[in-house]
């Protein structure tokens, strides 16, 4: 080559987040804090533990332990922290229980099946009515999170609760229809093929019909195989297409199933990343909440005389005898102690709202980084009403589409 035709380059800086987009996991700590989100998160925490013991309170249901209502709730929701805390220890040791012993995989089978199968055996109904609840509730605001999130993380701007109630009451909708499509299809296919079992195998000669054609079910059995395989990915990701996007629920499942499909791989990649670093985060949000709860109960009870301290479940007295005895709160005490505990619960749900901001959040970092690998969108490509833009064009039409239907 030439000497003279030689170009010479020099490299200023290193945008690392470009090169490894991974690294834009890492942002999701301030993204999750937003005020905002956190109290709608927060909203969200608060009002399923006070809709659930409403229920608890009007159906009284009780577990094979013999506990009803509230007391019934109240062990099922420290079966899930417990086990919730055992995840998030499993997850900052790296952990994944490959063993069969503790790790991320048992502690995730406890969470989501074991635990609600115990729950389902304890009252069934009480179980269907609260998860309708929670998915209605959950979906809802966790929509609302997730699109003050694309517009955070897309659009590098702060949405507020109007912007956040407007989008949620146009595309609530389809938010809420999004994981029931894919599950209608399953469904379908699956009573087609109780119906073809009923029809061919009960009579002596179709049962050889049904030989003959065992080859095509086997493959309806494996396409609903895949489904469910796809949908355990991609689930996470429709109320964050929905944010993105703007558009609706066909859109988003479409979406979902074809990034997932296409790029299976970088989803669990980035899913990983984004639980580790969320079970760290958490251990420090629940550690500073936990520390000023004990710094205010220390500095309060100091200088309280005797031994009726308010921020006790219970009072602990000195009996003649020299025993010590624990006694329930008398008078205003009682009182006391009970808005004690009530702001104290409150505080206490920080940490859960937290975690519900995170995974809202960290849903759309995920589906952001996927779809730019998968299609070369670029992350400000995202629907926004308020921008001037060829993805704002785009949104506006989908809109008008998601409008007429």
């Amino acid at each position: 080559m030439n000497g003279s035709n030689a170009h010479h380059v020099k490299m200023e800086a290193v945008d690392w987040r470009r090169v490894f987009p991974v690294l834009r996991v890492f942002g999701l700590f301030h993204v999750a804090m937003q005020p905002t989100k956190l109290l709608l998160a927060w909203v969200l925490v608060v009002s399923l533990y006070v809709i659930g013991a409403a229920l608890a309170w009007v159906m009284n249901p009780t577990n094979a332990d013999g506990l009803e209502g509230a007391d019934m709730l109240w062990a099922w929701v420290s079966m899930q922290t417990d086990g919730l805390w055992k995840l998030v220890d499993a997850v900052t040791s790296l952990d994944l229980g490959l063993d069969g012993d503790g790790g991320v995989l048992p502690q995730l089978q406890t969470l989501l099946i074991d635990n609600p199968k115990q729950m389902w055996r304890d009252a069934p109904a009480y179980l269907i009515v609260m998860g309708l609840v929670k998915f209605v509730l959950s979906t809802l605001i966790g929509l609302a999170i997730a699109r003050l999130a694309v517009l955070q993380l897309a659009r590098s701007r702060k949405g507020g609760l109007p912007e956040a109630a407007v989008f949620v009451g146009r595309k609530g909708v389809w938010a809420l229809a999004a994981p029931l499509l894919p599950m209608a299809v399953v469904i379908g296919l699956g009573l087609a093929l109780m119906v073809a079992g009923f029809v061919l195998f009960n009579v002596p000669v179709l049962d050889v019909v049904g030989g003959l054609a065992y080859g095509p079910l086997l493959f309806v059995g494996l396409v609903v195989g895949l489904i469910l395989v796809v949908l355990a990915l991609a689930v996470h990701l429709f109320t964050a297409s929905i944010a993105a996007e703007g558009t609706d629920a066909f859109d988003a499942v479409s979406r979902c199933f074809a990034y997932v499909s296409s790029r299976p791989w970088q989803v669990l990649g980035y899913a990983g990343a984004a639980l580790v670093y969320g079970a760290i985060t958490f251990l420090v949000v629940g550690g500073v909440v936990a520390l000023g709860a004990w710094v205010c109960d220390k500095a309060l009870s100091a200088w309280v005389l005797g031994e009726t301290w308010a921020g006790g479940p219970e009072q602990v007295v000195t009996g003649d005898d020299g025993a010590r005895v624990v006694v329930p709160h008398g008078g205003t005490t009682w009182l006391a102690s009970w808005l004690i505990h009530l702001w104290r619960n409150m505080l206490l749900a920080v940490p859960a709202a937290y975690a519900v901001s995170f995974y809202f959040s960290a849903a759309v970092q995920v589906y952001l980084l996927v779809r730019e690998s998968a299609d070369g969108s670029a992350m400000s490509d995202c629907y926004d009403p308020q921008a001037k833009s060829p993805g704002h064009a785009q949104g506006e039409s989908a809109e008008g589409v998601g409008d007429a239907d």
